[in-house]
């Protein structure tokens, strides 16, 4: 029996990293994951890919 991707991204002890274009869903799919849990920690984090090339 597989599982649904909210099982997958709630599982304790994991950290999840949704990352792609605008407008694709990724805040509803985090929102929807902290909703079904009951709590989370939510962190959002935005930065030009260019500053994170650079080291």
């Amino acid at each position: 029996m597989g599982r649904d991707l909210l099982d997958v991204i709630n599982t304790p002890g994991y950290v999840t990293l949704i990352e792609g274009d605008p407008g694709i869903g990724k805040t509803s799919l985090a929102l929807a994951s902290c909703a079904r849990r009951g709590k989370c920690t939510y962190i959002s984090y935005a930065e030009p890919e260019i500053s994170l090339k650079k080291a």
